[in-house]
């Protein structure tokens, strides 16, 4: 009975240190294009949003992206907006034609419970440009968005931004 249970205390040390090495902190490599501090320089809409954190973001509102997928929004302050988000990059693969594959890269901003997707439709070391199909109660002039031609969507909310030279 003695060995019995230094066989299941050791068992339960090995389960425990592998879990503890395989547990280390994921980051993007240090020169990905995303990384760093981005400025809003133009939107198709504006105000806007990408989260329930900030309201009202505009020209010249900065994302700052870090290595650990934190994201952060300073919207004229210093002082971030948001609290806590994590942000991740997800590729979805679509077949338009029997012989094509599309590839979409996609922006995911977590918030508690819910990702906010964002499509980029262009990402280099200068610039990105972000487009988004999932829309809050938004309306365009006085009409609500289930009346409007969905195909206009990605136009109405398309956010290009400039990557900073002091980019952190």
């Amino acid at each position: 009975m003695y060995t019995f249970g230094k066989t299941i205390l050791l068992v339960v040390a090995c389960i425990f240190i592998f879990a503890c090495q395989n547990n280390q902190v994921r980051e993007l490599p240090v020169d990905h294009p995303i990384l760093g501090k981005w400025e809003v320089i133009d939107a198709k809409r504006v105000p806007f949003d990408v989260d329930s954190f900030c309201d009202g973001l505009n020209i010249g509102t900065i994302f700052f992206f870090h290595r650990n997928y934190a994201f952060v929004i300073y919207n004229e302050s210093t002082k971030a907006c948001n609290i806590r988000q994590l942000f991740w990059l997800d590729t979805i693969k679509h077949l338009t034609k029997p012989e094509k594959e599309e590839i979409e890269t996609r922006l995911v901003i977590w918030e508690y419970d819910v990702g906010i997707s964002l499509t980029i439709e262009k990402l280099t070391d200068s610039i990105m440009e972000l487009s988004s199909d999932q829309f809050r109660q938004y309306y365009i002039g006085d009409v609500k968005r289930d009346s409007v031609d969905q195909s206009n969507f990605s136009n109405i909310n398309k956010i290009t931004l400039a990557k900073l030279k002091d980019g952190g």
